[in-house]
This record gives structure tokens, C-alpha cells and sequence, in this order.
């Protein structure tokens, strides 16, 4: 595999910059061999900025901010977009799979990093691994991200499992949202995780809710489906997971 592509979403606003880090790698090859890094950037219906970074180096790690590759971003834009990321060699019978790639959200205060979601190879569809595990106190709050790297309308449609007699059975619809191609939502979920099934905890600052959720369709190829984790006060991601 001659290149490796990953999905996510990237921030910029005057609280908060994205920083792309990555590690062009093929293994157990460690020649310096030239790699590219191409940036797809997109939003509200648009697909249209690509740059790529040339220059960098097998076995070598770089990385960059992402106002240095689109500077149109320093110019008072602000808001959630996609991002596409593809790592790529000319070099013949290179494996790039084992390279590596950690978004980072910086403000002033901290920043939060995460990798992004993998994208395979082709168009088929992507399955959301695993559920979608939310939770909800005077400290945190819960979201899920969705980014929608297609050119096709994709459902995102939410649902708690449900147990009866220790056995999970039927699921019960959350949520359903519509999003357009090339487009990005974050949809908050403390409605969801307060009438989840699951019942609340106490903790000795106060009652917790947790739940679990899954994604009832697959997405379009290019999508990418994040669990955010906010302070509930400064609003900051603090953690965030690709589902």
C-alpha cells in the first residue's frame, strides 16, 4: 500500500488551533525515501482546498499546523471542518500501512490529542466499531462528531440497546440526523444519555449518567464517527475517541 488516508475533524477559532502530526513509515524499511502529505479540507457542503507538504521522509516524524497549510484559516474562520490526510510514496513495493497520524486541538489553557479514523481502501462502506459510550456530571459533557467525507447523504441514526431478563433484545431509536456531503456536526447527547435506561450513579461530587449508544447505519466511505468529551464549563474538548 503506496498510501494510508485518515479522517477527522479539525477546529479553528480564537480559543483553538488543529496541529497535524504524523509518522511517515514503512516497517522494518528505514531508508530515508521521500513521502508527500496531502490535506483535503471541508465544510458546509464544500470539498474544494487541497495542499499538499512536500519534503518530508520515511522513518522520520514531522508535522504541521494546519493555518501554516491553509492560511485563509488565520483570517477570522471559525468552526468545526473535515479533514482528510493522506500520506503517499512514489517509491515502488512500499508498505505504508504502519505509518501513524495524532490530530492535536491546542488553546492556550491545554490541548487534546487523538488519532483519527482509518480509512480503508476503495468505496465500500464504513462500520462503526464497538459502541458509543457516553457520559454526563458537573464536570463533563458528551457529544458525538460526525463527519461526513462523501458526496453522498448519510443517516446518522442513534439507538440505546435495550435488556430485558439479562439479555440484550430489540434496540430503541435515540436519535436521527441527516447529514449532507461534505459536512461536519457535532451533536450534543445529554438528552439522550438522561433518558437512556441506564440508571444514574452517585459520585461523591454528584450523580453521573452513563450510556451506551450505537449507530444504526454504516457510513458513506470517507465518513468518520468521534466521541467528544467537554469541559463543562471552558466547553474545551478534553478527550476525544474515534468510534
Amino acid at each position: 500500500m503506496q498510501s494510508i488516508t485518515w479522517a477527522t475533524f479539525c477546529v479553528a477559532n480564537s480559543l483553538a488551533r488543529t496541529i497535524v502530526h504524523f509518522f511517515p513509515s514503512s516497517g522494518t524499511v528505514t531508508a530515508p525515501y521521500p513521502a508527500v502529505c496531502k490535506f483535503t479540507l471541508f465544510s458546509q457542503g464544500e470539498c474544494a482546498k487541497t495542499q499538499s507538504l512536500e519534503g518530508l521522509r520515511l522513518s522520520q516524524p514531522d508535522g504541521v499546523r494546519l493555518e501554516d497549510v491553509f492560511p485563509f484559516l488565520r483570517d477570522g474562520v471559525s468552526g468545526m471542518m473535515g479533514l482528510h490526510i493522506t500520506l503517499s510514496t512514489i517509491q515502488p513495493r512500499i508498505d505504508l500501512s504502519p505509518s501513524d497520524c495524532v490530530v492535536e486541538i491546542a488553546s492556550r489553557s491545554h490541548s487534546v490529542r487523538f488519532h483519527p479514523k482509518q480509512l480503508e481502501g476503495g468505496k465500500e462502506a464504513v462500520t462503526v466499531d464497538g459502541p458509543l459510550i457516553g457520559f454526563d456530571d458537573q464536570f463533563h459533557k458528551s457529544s458525538l462528531v460526525v463527519v461526513n467525507g462523501a458526496e453522498s447523504v448519510f443517516e446518522a441514526s442513534l439507538a440505546w440497546p435495550q435488556e430485558e431478563g439479562g439479555e440484550a433484545s430489540e434496540v430503541k431509536a435515540a436519535r436521527s440526523e441527516r447529514l449532507s456531503p461534505w459536512t461536519v456536526e457535532e451533536f450534543p447527547l445529554q438528552k439522550e444519555i438522561e433518558e437512556s435506561p441506564t440508571d444514574p450513579f452517585e459520585q461523591s461530587w454528584g450523580n453521573t449518567r452513563a450510556a451506551s449508544l450505537s449507530l444504526g447505519e454504516e457510513m458513506p466511505a470517507g465518513s468518520a464517527c468521534f466521541m467528544m468529551y467537554r469541559d463543562a464549563t471552558t466547553k474545551l474538548p478534553v478527550s476525544v475517541v474515534a468510534v
